[in-house]
This record gives structure tokens, sequence and C-alpha cells, in this order.
């Protein structure tokens, strides 16, 4: 038989074979009612056999026996759970689809918060950015600002705070992402009251000492350096006669301090963060008392004895008298 024959007769009974074929079955369909199922909420899908008058039976191995699958009160632990649809019978294949649970969480008001850059600032001199930080939430977030008007870009916020803003507050709420595509609100909130740094100047800033009274023969001289108006916080430097990183200097005197000083500056502590420098200054100078005691009674001794040595003569002189009266009586 000539070869082209052959090829003729097989493709003839391959064609006829392959029409003898039953149809593909297709695969089983689910419908969820979320794509993103908020926590707290309920997943609720369907499966169905998308074949022609299907007769297959439809289950959810481990959690239904019917089509439908509601897992209630889902939680952020059970995000990435596979769930898997089977449909048997018709003499077919077992046919599976699998549906992945993807929940929706946070973030809350204890997940959210504010921080700002410089921390503290100087009315009108520093423009400040508030960066708002969101945790534990999934599947993304949104940011929003409200209370001082400021320059918005995502998470941060950025303002030249006027005098006037001193104390007022800036807001920020961060929206899970789900809301724009279901409605179902989830969101944390955060506010940050701005703080100007401000003092000590030098008419904030003193010294005193202990003891009061200093003598060359004073074993130890202790001052306190003490401040006051300003925020947030400040450091202490002294130079002179005593070095010290604390309000509290203390030094041994000696005789040839006399007259000399010791010094104290304080400065805001936004120095450390900002370069920014608000300080303010005193000065102590350091006199002796004399120990020297005076050779020359007080006055008010000397009139003590001048009293003493006039009722002397006057006791005396009364004395006299009565006695020459006496004795011209027996005369």
């Amino acid at each position: 038989m000539p070869p082209f024959f052959c090829v003729v007769i097989c493709i003839l009974t391959l064609q006829g074979f392959s029409t003898n074929l039953p149809a593909a079955a297709a695969e089983p369909k689910t419908t969820c009612n979320k794509d993103y199922v908020p926590e707290g909420t309920s997943l609720n899908c369907t499966c169905t056999d998308s074949s022609s008058g299907s007769t297959a039976n439809v289950s959810w191995p481990g959690h239904s026996n019917t089509s439908v699958l509601i897992v209630d009160n889902v939680r952020r632990d059970d995000n990435g759970t596979v769930f898997t649809c089977l449909m048997e019978g018709q003499g077919a294949t077992d046919r599976t689809t699998n549906v992945t649970l993807l929940v929706a969480y946070g973030p809350t008001d204890n997940t959210v918060s504010i921080t700002s850059s410089p921390q503290y600032v100087t009315n009108e001199t520093t423009s400040v950015t508030l960066t708002c930080t969101a945790r534990d939430f999934y599947p993304s977030v949104t940011y929003s600002w409200s209370g001082l008007q400021c320059t918005s870009n995502g998470a941060n916020c950025t303002f030249l705070p006027r005098p006037e803003d001193e104390r007022k507050y800036v807001h920020c709420t961060v929206l899970n992402s789900i809301y724009q595509s279901s409605g179902h609100e989830i969101k944390g909130f955060a506010a940050y009251q701005l703080h100007f740094a401000y003092g000590p100047t030098d008419n904030t800033v003193s010294i005193t000492s202990s003891p009061s009274v200093v003598t060359s023969e004073t074993p130890s001289v202790t001052l306190t350096c003490t401040a006051r108006d300003f925020y947030p916080s400040v450091t202490y430097s002294w130079s002179g006669l005593c070095t010290s990183n604390t309000a509290i200097c203390t030094f041994t005197p000696r005789a040839e301090d006399e007259r000399k000083y010791v010094y104290c500056t304080v400065l805001n502590s936004i120095y450390q963060s900002s370069g920014h420098e608000i300080k303010g200054f005193a000065a102590y100078q350091l006199q002796f008392a004399s120990t020297t005691q005076s050779t020359n009674p007080p006055k008010n001794s000397l009139a003590g004895k001048a009293n003493i040595e006039g009722l002397f003569i006057l006791v005396c002189l009364f004395a006299t008298t009565a006695a020459v009266e006496q004795l011209n009586s027996h005369l």
C-alpha cells in the first residue's frame, strides 16, 4: 500500500476517535461576599459547578458538607487561611478550587502615633515636620491631617508654627484602605500638641550659696544654680572656681579665691537635637566675711560701765550724808 494511503487513514481514524471524547469538565466557581473580610465579621462563600446540567456533589472538606462556606468572627490570625471547594461525581475526576481568606484589620488608636522633627521649636523660626506612624494593619492605609494648616504628603505634615499656635493640636487619622471598596471603616487616631521651646534667660537664672556666709576657713561651699520659665528641660554647666554638669557645684575655698567668680550656664535641651541655642547665665563672686575680733569694746559696754560707776558714786554720797546727820544728832 502506498505510504500516503496510510497517512490519510491514520488521520481519519484519529479524527473519528477525538470526536468521541467527553467534554472537559469545567472548574468549580466560587463567589464570596468580600475580597477582604474585616476582622470580627464573617466570610461567606458559595461554590458552584458551571457545567450544564451538573449533578456533582459540592462540599468544603473539613468546614461544610454543602456548597456554602461560612466562617464567623474571623481574626487576624486567620489571614491567609486556604479553604478548598471539592466537586465529586458525574463519572469525572474530582475537581477542586481554593479560596484564600484575607482578613482586613487595624489600625487602632493604640497603634497610631505622631513624632516631630525637630521635637521642640522656637516660634516662626523653624519648620516642623510631623510624621504619623501606624502599626499592625492589613492590607494598607491612607493618612489625613487636621488642625493646623500643613503641607501634607501622606504620613508627613510640614508647617511653619506661629506664636498663637503654642499648645494647639494637630490630628492624624489613619484609615484602612478597604473603606474605599467596602465602606467598612477601620481607623486609628493620634493627636500631637505643639510646644515651643523657650527659656531660660539671664533674668531667670540665679545662684545661691550654702553656707550663706563664707570665710577662708570654711571647709566647703555648695552653690545651687536655679532656672525658671523654660521648656522643655535644661542642662547645667559650671566654670570658674568649680566645675559640674548638674545644678549643684561644690568646692573648697582658698584664701587666694577672695573676690573670684563662679559661673553657671543653663542651656535649653533642644540644643542637642536642633543646634538652636537658648540659654541663661549667672555669676557668683566669692567674698569672705572677716574673722578678726576688734580690740575695742563695743560702745554699749562702755556705757554700761559708766552707768555702774555713777551708781557707785551716788551710793557713796548717800552713805556719807547719812553718817554726818547721825553724828550731829549725838552732839
